[in-house]
C-alpha cells in the first residue's frame, strides 16, 4: 500500500471512530427527539452524507463529525 492510500485510510478510520464517539454521546444524553445517523440523501442529482441527524421540537439539529488531530485555536471568528 502507498503512503497515501494508508494516509486516506486513517483518515477514514478517524472519521469513523468520531461518528462512533457523537452517537454514543448522544445516546447516552439520552436526548428527547428522533435521532438519525450516517444518512445518504440525493439533491439535485448529487449525494450528501449527513453524519448526524436530530429532529426535537419541530427543529433540525444536522452534526458534521470531523475527528482532526492536533492544536487549534479560535481567533477573531476564525479556526487556525
Amino acid at each position: 500500500m502507498s503512503l497515501e492510500q494508508l494516509n486516506y485510510l486513517e483518515h477514514l478510520q478517524l472519521g469513523y471512530e468520531g461518528e462512533v464517539q457523537l452517537g454514543q454521546a448522544i445516546q447516552q444524553s439520552k436526548v428527547n427527539g428522533v435521532y438519525l445517523q450516517d444518512l445518504l440523501i440525493s439533491i439535485n442529482q448529487t449525494e450528501v452524507q449527513i453524519d448526524a441527524l436530530i429532529v426535537k421540537n419541530q427543529q433540525l439539529y444536522v452534526l458534521e463529525v470531523k475527528n482532526y488531530q492536533g492544536d487549534y485555536y479560535l481567533e477573531n471568528d476564525c479556526w487556525y
